[in-house]
């Protein structure tokens, strides 16, 4: 049973920004557990769209609910027990209201079931305010499942297009931590009929989404094989089939469940389950994290010739790995997954090679606790091969097809590892030196003269020798940083002047003028709710802007480049977290706009192949990306700053002293691109022509992003590589203590 204490915010559970506690600020955007709500009272609305629901129930007959909140249909304390409610919506009855009381904090879960159009399903606050909603396409079945504090909340169901009747399902179970998840099941997601091939599909649970639900069949009885990796928070699973087919977990129904404790990946294995239709429930215990699911079955009666584990718990060990060792096996419809097992006892340079294929197969490298930490997936019949540093520990290979059966050959081995020269495992190449790396960016072997330093609030301006630059007519000028973060303020007197414009588009005419595939992105796209509107609503991504380009002006702070150009890409929400697939769009958006400099002041538990390969492409289009090594005081870089790119920057934090700061991930002893800047006690802006202090490696980030631009306004023609290579050639590491 899971009974893991509850992560502090500073400890990402997902993608999340990293800062920890501020100094100076008198509320802090992430004191409450992650997407849990404060507000008190709540509404839920739905609405009507094209499609097909499988859940067949047999429902209670309501009285027409009312068509606005005041008139909503009074539902009364929900528990445990669900209320079945039916009613139809259509373009003359345009909104059902209900109205629902809880009675302490619980999770709420709702299902919008027996759809004959789309319709879909909204949640709102006492005062009208939108807290969630469901909007899936067609006639899929729609789902909420939130947890929400004591108080009056209503439900909306309205037509999306088309007119329906609909069943609405509504329970109140005990708020995470617990082992008693929501007893509905809505059919949110159909995988169809499983095969020996593995099904993978990607999820994200939170407070604002506590359960998700998945469908398959077996055509015939067989094995089920179910796997739930890639966590950064408490996940579980069950298995479940809906016997009488009521859409209601009911007694008996549920098969077996997997509940690991932390962040350890789930699976489910059963030998023997008779043909049929179950459901798979992956509900939240803990936290805030993506998920990657994974299940397939084989037929009964059919023989599975192996050498390799088809689990991490069943894998082939091959012991302490140095000298290259092969193994010849097979993998396909019969045999989709070869585990291996190695250890490292010291920092090693890792090599693979999957050689003899026939059909196309791929291979990963995973961590001790299933995590992804690099793949190949070179296409068709070509050979795979990964080449990685990695430190001493325990680790696990994966082999699997992707498309038909194939023999293979896996060559495996381990060489030390030299460090590179200057490079130190704690702080890396050590702190940048603004003043020598552009001084050498314009070919001169000295740094340029010192100046009297600004103190204050500025000591961190000094502390990078950023003041020396300036004296010398380089401040950012023409130079364009993105902040992919929680978004920026662009009204604050301090940053208003440097907001990034998009010349390119028209303003608020409703049209994509630069057919980018965004409607009036002016000043950068709100990744989070999908508009123009990149507002922060955290602080920490005005923070981070402040630390980069906030005027000079004689009032409050000054940035680093304060004639830079900030782009606002807000990927994070008001509680500090977000999706890979947003952070993975947009870093994209950031490079096709025109980004000279990234600046990721975020990071996640995982690694996730999305981010990667957005990343890759950013580099690629010329943006230098600058990502906070993470603040949970590790040995090494967290996700995405451990990524071994020479157009990837990760960066650690010192104080005012040069000391490191306790919080700081260190730069670990497989080499990466590592640097610290000054990140305690930054002062910086906050929304609402606000400042203050805060800590952590996403207050550091923006420092080098900041001198990074004063490189490319001395030099607009350095590529990423070389801008890496000027700043960890130059920096310091004198004076630096752990």
């Amino acid at each position: 049973m899971d009974n893991q204490p509850m992560l502090s915010t500073d400890q990402p559970l997902s993608l999340s920004s990293l800062q920890s506690e501020p100094l100076s600020y008198s509320t802090n955007p992430r004191a409450n557990s992650p997407g849990q709500l404060v507000t008190a009272t709540s509404f839920l609305d739905t609405s009507l769209q094209s499609g097909h629901s499988s859940s067949t129930i047999t429902p209670q007959v309501t009285p027409d609910p009312g068509n606005t909140i005041p008139s909503g249909y009074d539902i009364g304390g929900i528990t445990a027990t669900p209320i079945v409610l039916t009613d139809s919506v259509s373009g003359s009855d345009t909104n059902d209201y209900y109205r629902f009381i809880l009675s302490d904090t619980r999770n709420v879960n709702l299902a919008l079931v027996g759809l004959s159009a789309n319709v879909n399903v909204q949640l709102f606050n006492a005062a009208g305010t939108l807290l969630n909603s469901s909007v899936r396409t067609n006639i899929t079945d729609e789902a909420i499942n939130q947890t929400l504090q004591a108080g009056d909340y209503y439900l909306r169901v309205y037509p999306a297009n088309g007119d329906s009747t609909y069943t609405l399902i509504v329970s109140a179970t005990d708020a995470p931590p617990t082992t008693s998840p929501s007893n509905l099941l809505p059919i949110e997601t159909n995988l169809g009929i499983l095969s020996n091939l593995p099904i993978n599909n990607t999820g994200f649970i939170s407070s604002s989404n506590t359960a998700d639900v998945y469908r398959f069949r077996l055509a015939t009885s067989g094995s089920l094989n179910l796997t739930l990796t890639e966590l950064q928070a408490d996940v579980d699973i069950r298995l479940i089939q809906d016997i009488n087919a009521n859409g209601i977990i009911d007694v008996g129904e549920e098969i077996t469940r997997s509940q690991q404790a932390g962040t350890r990946s789930e699976s489910l294995q059963l030998d023997s389950l008779a043909a049929g239709n179950y459901l798979v429930q992956v509900y939240q215990y803990q936290g805030v994290t993506n998920y990657t699911l994974s299940l397939s079955s084989i037929a009964a009666g059919v023989s599975i010739p192996d050498l390799a584990g088809n689990t991490l718990t069943t894998a082939l060990d091959i012991g302490v790995l140095s000298t290259q060792q092969t193994f010849n096996d097979f993998v396909g419809a019969a045999d989709p997954n070869d585990y291996y097992q190695f250890t490292l006892d010291t920092t090693a340079i890792f090599d693979l090679d999957v050689t003899g294929l026939s059909s196309d197969a791929d291979v990963q490298l995973l961590s001790s606790d299933g995590a992804l930490i690099a793949s190949s997936i070179a296409a068709g019949i070509n050979p795979e091969s990964i080449t990685r540093t990695l430190t001493a520990g325990t680790y696990y290979i994966r082999v699997f097809p992707y498309n038909g059966d194939t023999d293979y050959t896996l060559a495996v081995a381990a060489s030390p590892a030299d460090l590179p020269e200057g490079y130190d495992p704690n702080y890396g190449y050590g702190l940048v030196n603004a003043a020598a790396a552009v001084a050498q960016a314009l070919g001169q072997s000295s740094p340029f003269a010192e100046v009297t330093n600004l103190g204050g609030n500025s000591w961190d301006l000094d502390q990078i020798q950023a003041p020396e630059v300036w004296a010398q007519g380089y401040t950012g000028q023409g130079v364009v940083v993105a902040v992919v973060d929680s978004g920026v303020d662009i009204t604050h007197t301090d940053l208003d002047a440097n907001i990034w414009i998009n010349s390119r588009e028209i303003a608020g005419n409703g049209l994509d003028d630069d057919g980018n595939g965004y409607i009036d992105d002016i000043n950068g796209w709100d990744f989070v709710d999908n508009d123009n509107l990149a507002n922060d609503l955290d602080s920490h991504g005005t923070h981070v802007a402040g630390t980069i380009a906030a005027e000079n002006n004689d009032i409050g702070a000054t940035g680093v480049a304060y004639n830079a150009r900030i782009m606002p890409v807000r990927v994070l929400d008001a509680d500090g977290n977000g999706r890979y697939a947003d952070v993975a769009a947009g870093i994209r958006y950031a490079a096709d706009s025109g980004a000279d400099i990234i600046n990721l002041s975020l990071g996640g538990g995982s690694s996730n192949s999305q981010v990667v390969t957005a990343i890759d492409y950013a580099v690629q289009r010329g943006a230098l990306v600058v990502i906070a090594a993470g603040n949970e005081g590790d040995s090494q870089p967290s996700f995405p700053a451990n990524i071994t790119s020479p157009g990837v920057l990760a960066v650690g934090a010192v104080n005012n002293n040069q000391k490191m700061a306790s919080f700081s991930n260190l730069a670990g002893s497989a080499p990466v691109n590592y640097v610290v800047g000054p990140g305690v006690g930054i002062y910086s802006t906050t929304p609402n022509n606000n400042y203050a202090s805060f800590n952590g490696t996403s207050m550091a980030t923006p420092h080098i992003a900041g001198v990074a631009a004063l490189l490319l306004s001395a030099n607009p023609n350095l590529s990423p590589a070389q801008l890496v290579s000027l700043l960890t050639s130059t920096a310091d590491s004198e004076g630096i203590t752990v």
